[in-house]
């Protein structure tokens, strides 16, 4: 699980059916995640991967054979230590290792892919992980992010209608009325915000391809995403603010500067606090 979340105050719904460490369901996300990338990278096997945010570390082990090198961080130690290790000897694997997505421990330019997804809402410091990320990938390097909308009407994490819409001190007193928990602690952006939070990469949104064509990217057809594929891909794009979980590929522009002269050029945040 990503970062600034105590374990023992975790309560949302996918903490309870230990969603984020039943593997086929990672292996799912693995397979969509690796089908996105070839969209724009056909073959990896010569790539560096990072996993920010990797939870127990399937998603990461599950794309290790594909790439030369992968290595997952995640905060959250109770997950790294329940990570299988059932890794084929035969088959490159994934090192794991505890630290923050805030502060990552690696040299500039290091990766030339980074995956962060359903990570961004568990940081209380978003602008240093996009600043992180950035720093650590390559020039040219891409991105998968995926993450949560905080205008979508159910919010992902505990299935309630209108959670993510309330200030923090409401949404708690939401959950403990229903009795899912004491404290909202999810920071959700709206897909504007999410924009100006990565505004330094090139962005492709890939959330409309896959609602049209689920199989490509190995995902399961609903009763929804047979209605959305009758629509033209220009009015489903139409609809991105509204999507409940944003799909985008990000490049770090060639040319782009590196971590400590972005640093030394002066900007100002532009992401509105959201309580």
């Amino acid at each position: 699980m990503p970062d600034s979340i105590s374990s023992s105050r975790r309560d949302s719904i996918g903490a309870q059916k230990g969603l984020l460490y039943e593997t086929r369901s990672r292996q799912k996300k693995a397979a969509k995640i690796r089908a996105a990338l070839a969209t724009v990278i056909p073959d990896t096997r010569e790539l560096t991967l990072l996993d920010a945010g990797c939870a127990s570390g399937i998603i990461t082990r599950t794309l290790a054979p594909h790439f030369a090198f992968a290595v997952g961080i995640d905060l959250h130690e109770a997950g790294l230590r329940i990570a299988p290790e059932d890794q084929p000897a035969d088959q490159p694997s994934a090192k794991l290792l505890r630290g923050t997505t805030a502060a990552l421990p690696f040299g500039d330019k290091s990766f030339d892919v980074v995956i962060c997804a359903q990570v961004y809402e568990h940081v209380a410091d978003q602008e240093a992980l996009a600043d992180e990320v950035y720093r650590v990938l390559k020039t040219g390097g891409w991105v998968f992010f995926s993450g949560p909308n905080r205008v979508w009407p159910i919010e992902d994490h505990y299935k309630l209608f209108g959670l993510g819409w309330l200030p923090k001190k409401w949404a708690g007193r939401y959950l403990r009325l229903v009795g899912r928990g004491r404290d909202f602690e999810e920071h959700l952006l709206t897909y504007s915000q999410l924009e100006r939070l990565f505004r330094r990469f090139e962005r492709i949104d890939i959330t409309a391809r896959m609602i049209r064509n689920p199989s490509q990217f190995q995902l399961q057809s609903s009763g929804a995403s047979q209605l959305a594929s009758k629509l033209p891909e220009a009015a489903i794009r139409g609809l991105s603010w509204l999507y409940p979980n944003p799909n985008w590929l990000l490049r770090k522009p060639l040319g782009s500067l590196s971590g400590e002269e972005f640093m030394r050029k002066p900007h100002k945040s532009n992401i509105r606090k959201t309580d």
